[in-house]
């Protein structure tokens, strides 16, 4: 629904999807589940001509070294 608000907003805008591989891959998702449901029905459809990006796999907590150095 965001996304479809904001191309309405800023119809100029260059939308791109990060997916972090953290908990796996969002096509491996379960059609059945409640999450697979909505990525598939609802925001696979909008992403057919998105640029992709996928994040290789970010350990919880792998962040706080980083965040401490600023």
């Amino acid at each position: 629904r965001t996304i479809e608000l904001f191309s309405k907003t800023l119809p100029s805008m260059r939308l791109v999807f990060v997916e972090n591989l953290r908990d796996g891959r969002m096509d491996d998702l379960s059609r059945a589940s409640q999450a697979g449901e909505i990525y598939f029905q609802e925001l696979v459809p909008l992403l057919n001509n998105v640029t992709s990006l996928t994040m290789p796999c970010i350990e919880a907590g792998s962040w706080r070294a980083f965040e401490q150095n600023h």
